[in-house]
C-alpha cells in the first residue's frame, strides 16, 4: 500500500489516495508504475514507453514537471503496478485506467 503525494498525477491520483499495488516485472504501456527513482525514493507515474532494458514516463498533470519525464528508466525488481486506488475525497475505491490515448510509442 502506497500513499500519493504530490500533483504530478492530478487530475488520476490525488493527495492522499492509497493505491494497492502489486511487485512485477511487466509493466503496461498507459498504466501506472510507481517505482524508486535514484534522488527522489518512490514516485508513481504512467508509462509511456517500454524496451526491451528500459522505460520511459510521465505525469497525467500537464502543467506539472518532472525530471524524470523523457529519461531511459532501467527496469529494476523494485517495481509496482497499481492495482486499485483508495480515495476519501472521492469516498471509496476506484480503479485507475490505463491510457492509451496519449501519444506512447509501441514495445
Amino acid at each position: 500500500m502506497f500513499k500519493v503525494v504530490g500533483y504530478s498525477m492530478w487530475p488520476t491520483l490525488r493527495p492522499r489516495d492509497r493505491l494497492l499495488c502489486y511487485k512485477s516485472d511487466r509493466i503496461v504501456l498507459g498504466g501506472l508504475i510507481i517505482f524508486e527513482a535514484s534522488g527522489l525514493g518512490l514516485v508513481v507515474k504512467r508509462v509511456s514507453e517500454i524496451q526491451a532494458d528500459y522505460f520511459r514516463v510521465t505525469g497525467d498533470n500537464s502543467e506539472a514537471h518532472s525530471p524524470l519525464y523523457g529519461q531511459k528508466i532501467e527496469r529494476s525488481e523494485k517495481c509496482w503496478l497499481v492495482l486499485v486506488g483508495f480515495s476519501m475525497s472521492r469516498r471509496g475505491f476506484f480503479i485507475p485506467k490505463v491510457d492509451m490515448h496519449r501519444k506512447v510509442s509501441k514495445t
